[in-house]
């Protein structure tokens, strides 16, 4: 409702119509052991990873509210209190953070974590947010970092992808398209200390066959 009164707000006292303006490409990225910001990860079992919601444009964009979808294909992930912070001039659990589930809540995503009206059957998570001043404006970049556990049980071989659903961006009285760009793929492999055990073994067998 406050994304909602401050539109029309704007438009009654400049007098302008909305209209679309320039274009964002949402993507997805994440980063694990240091592996920098990248579409595809490597994450064993029980293993924290970071992910980031970038905003790029080819000409100056900037906006002062974002509403953006996260989309998984299979539920299970894990989130703990802080797991996820807005980038400045948007306030991080603030009184316009409107995100679900919010900053400091603890869970598992799964289909009921949150429930879009046009795609309820959607595993996903919602950002939603406005900057606190008028006049604060975000440009391109890290809109949103946040931290991702793997489930210890999670076989090694399987995978998630997280796909971005841009929903609505505005500058001033007017809306900025946004276009969905990269997914992050989580690919989740053997835990380090199996991975050398097979290994240790793997030439143990050799050695014997060898006698």
């Amino acid at each position: 409702m406050r994304v909602r009164a401050k539109f029309l707000a704007v438009v009654i006292v400049l007098g302008l119509s909305i209209q679309a303006s320039a274009t964002y490409t949402v993507d997805i990225l994440g980063e694990s052991n240091g592996s920098g910001m990248t579409s595809s990860i490597e994450v064993a079992p029980g293993d924290r990873f970071s992910g980031f919601v970038n905003l790029s444009a080819a000409t100056a964009t900037q906006s002062d509210s974002a509403i953006i979808r996260l989309v998984f294909d299979n539920p299970g992930l894990i989130y703990n209190s802080n797991w996820f912070a807005w980038s400045s001039p948007y306030t991080t659990g603030g009184i316009d953070d409107f995100s679900v589930p919010d900053s400091t809540g603890s869970g598992v995503i799964d289909v009921n974590t949150f429930t879009d009206g046009l795609a309820p059957t959607d595993i996903d998570i919602r950002f939603e947010n406005l900057t606190d001043n008028f006049g604060d404006f975000f440009e391109t970049g890290t809109l949103i970092s946040f931290e991702l556990t793997v489930p210890a049980s999670t076989l090694p071989g399987s995978s998630y992808t997280i796909s971005p659903v841009p929903d609505t961006f505005t500058d001033g009285a007017s809306f900025v398209d946004a276009v969905a760009g990269d997914s992050l793929t989580v690919n989740v492999i053997p835990e380090p200390a199996t991975s050398v055990m097979a290994c240790v073994l793997s030439i143990a067998v050799l050695a014997r066959r060898k006698r």
